[in-house]
C-alpha cells in the first residue's frame, strides 16, 4: 500500500526515522507490521492497555452501537466515569472537568488556580511537559517545547527539579535537606511579582523519567500550604496504574489541589480530566462550558481502562514485570560503564549512557533493538522505556536478554 500522501503533506514527516514501519496487526504489548515482523512496544504512553483488549474493544462498541449526541448531561458512562475517579480517590477531590486532552486540562487548572486564588503566576519546574498549547508549552520547562516560538505566556516562575544524579547545585542527596526546594523561595523572590497561585508538578518527569527523591513531594506539599498556594499534580503520563498503583500522589501520601489526568485515560482515544479539590463557584466556570471531552465514546473508554485497572491482575502485573526489568536493567548495567545509571517508577524506566561516545552508542543500541524486534523511545542520553501496562514477564525477560547481547557487543 502507498501511503504517499502521508509522505508528502504531514507535518511531521521530516521527523520520522527510516525505522517507520506501518502496524497492521497485534495483541497487548506485541505488534506486527505489514510484512509480518513481530516487535514488542516499549514506547507507548497513551495506549495502557495495549493492542486489542477484549473489554476494551467490547464497551467502545457498544458506547457507538448507543446515541452519540453531547446534549444533556447525563450520559450514563459520564456517571460511571465520575463515580469511578471520586471512589478511587478516595473522596480527596469534589469537581471534576473532562477535556479533549491533556494540555487542555493542564491550561484549565492554571487558569481555574489564578482564578480561584485571585492571584496571577505559577510555579513550574525546569524539564517539566505540560503541553503543547500556548500556556502548557510556557509553562513547561522543557526547552524543545519553546525554543522559537516566543514570545511564551506571561505569569511563570520556574523552579529546579530536584535531579540528584545530576544536581544543578551540586549537593549530596543525603545531606542537602532538599535544598532545591529552599531555593524556590530566592526563584519567586528575584523573578516573580510574589503572586504564585499555584505550583505544578510531575510525580516523576516525563522527560528523561526523573524522580525526585523519597520525601521530596511531600516536603512540597508543604511548602505550598505554608504560603497559600495551590498544588496542582500532573499525573498524565505517570498515572492511572503506570507505576504500578493507581495515582502517583496516594503513593507520596498525600492530597493535592488538583489533579491532571490523560493520556492512557482513554487508550488511544482522547480525553483528560482535571480534579479539584473544593467547590467551584458558576462564575469561575462559565470560561470552561462546552468541548467534547465528555462525550459518551470518550466516556466510555475511560470506564473501559478503570474496569481493567480495578477488576482484573494488571496492577499486580505492572508491579511484577517492572520488579524484575528493573533489576535485572540495574544488574547489567554494572557490566557496562557507558551506561551512567538505570532509573524510574514502574514501567517507566530510562537507561542513560554517558562517555565521549555515548551519542554513537545509544544510536547503535537503539537500532540493534529495532532489528532484534523492540521498540524504545529516547530522551537526551537516555533510552528511555514505557510500554502498555499489559507488557508481560516473558517479554521483559526477551528485552533485557536482547538488551544485554547488544551491550556486550558494544563494549
Amino acid at each position: 500500500m502507498s501511503y504517499n500522501y502521508i509522505e508528502r503533506h504531514d507535518i511531521f514527516a521530516s521527523l520520522y526515522g527510516s525505522n517507520e514501519t506501518n502496524m497492521v496487526d497485534g495483541k497487548g504489548a506485541l505488534l506486527i507490521d505489514e510484512n509480518g515482523k513481530e516487535y514488542i512496544d516499549f514506547n507507548e504512553t497513551s495506549i495502557f492497555l495495549g493492542q486489542r483488549n477484549e473489554n476494551f474493544d467490547k464497551k467502545i462498541k457498544k458506547a457507538f452501537d448507543e446515541i452519540t449526541s453531547s446534549k444533556g448531561n447525563k450520559n450514563h458512562y459520564k456517571n460511571r466515569l465520575f463515580e469511578m475517579m471520586i471512589e478511587t480517590t478516595n473522596h480527596d477531590f469534589d469537581r471534576i472537568f473532562l477535556a479533549s486532552s491533556g494540555s487542555e486540562a493542564m491550561e484549565w487548572s492554571l487558569r481555574l488556580a489564578k482564578k480561584m486564588t485571585g492571584r496571577c503566576e505559577a510555579l513550574s519546574f525546569w524539564n517539566s511537559i505540560h503541553g503543547r498549547t500556548y500556556l502548557s508549552s510556557s509553562s513547561s520547562g522543557y526547552s524543545t517545547r519553546k525554543t522559537g516560538h516566543g514570545p511564551i505566556a506571561p505569569g511563570v516562575v520556574y523552579g529546579v527539579y530536584p535531579n540528584c544524579s545530576h544536581c544543578e547545585f551540586n549537593c549530596q542527596r543525603e545531606s542537602c535537606n532538599f535544598y532545591c526546594l529552599d531555593f524556590l523561595d530566592r526563584k519567586i523572590e528575584n523573578e516573580s511579582t510574589q503572586d504564585i497561585s499555584a505550583v505544578i508538578v510531575e510525580p516523576y518527569q516525563g522527560a528523561g523519567i526523573i524522580c525526585p527523591p523519597k520525601g521530596y513531594l511531600k516536603a512540597l506539599r508543604q511548602w505550598t500550604k505554608d504560603r497559600g498556594i495551590l498544588l496542582i499534580f500532573d499525573e498524565i503520563q505517570a498515572g492511572l496504574g503506570r507505576t504500578g498503583e493507581l495515582y502517583c500522589y496516594q503513593q507520596e501520601g498525600i492530597v493535592p489541589d488538583m489533579l491532571l489526568l490523560g493520556k492512557g485515560l482513554g487508550n488511544g482515544l482522547h480525553i483528560a480530566a482535571l480534579l479539584i479539590k473544593g467547590d467551584v463557584s458558576k462564575e469561575e466556570v462559565l470560561a470552561l462550558y462546552g468541548g467534547s471531552g465528555d462525550s459518551s465514546i470518550s466516556c466510555a473508554a475511560a470506564c473501559a481502562v478503570y474496569e481493567e485497572l480495578l477488576e482484573t491482575d494488571l496492577l499486580e502485573n505492572v508491579k511484577k514485570v517492572s520488579d524484575y526489568l528493573y533489576r535485572a536493567l540495574r544488574d547489567n548495567a554494572k557490566k557496562y560503564s557507558f551506561i551512567y545509571e538505570v532509573r524510574g517508577m514502574g514501567l517507566a524506566l530510562a537507561i542513560e549512557f554517558c562517555g565521549e561516545n555515548k551519542t554513537e552508542q545509544i544510536a547503535k543500541c537503539i537500532n540493534a533493538l529495532y532489528e532484534m524486534g523492540f521498540i524504545v523511545g529516547k530522551n537526551s542520553n537516555s533510552i528511555v522505556l514505557r510500554p502498555p501496562l499489559s507488557l508481560t514477564l516473558e517479554q521483559a525477560k526477551s528485552f533485557d536478554s536482547s538488551l544485554s547481547e547488544i551491550c556486550s557487543q558494544i563494549l
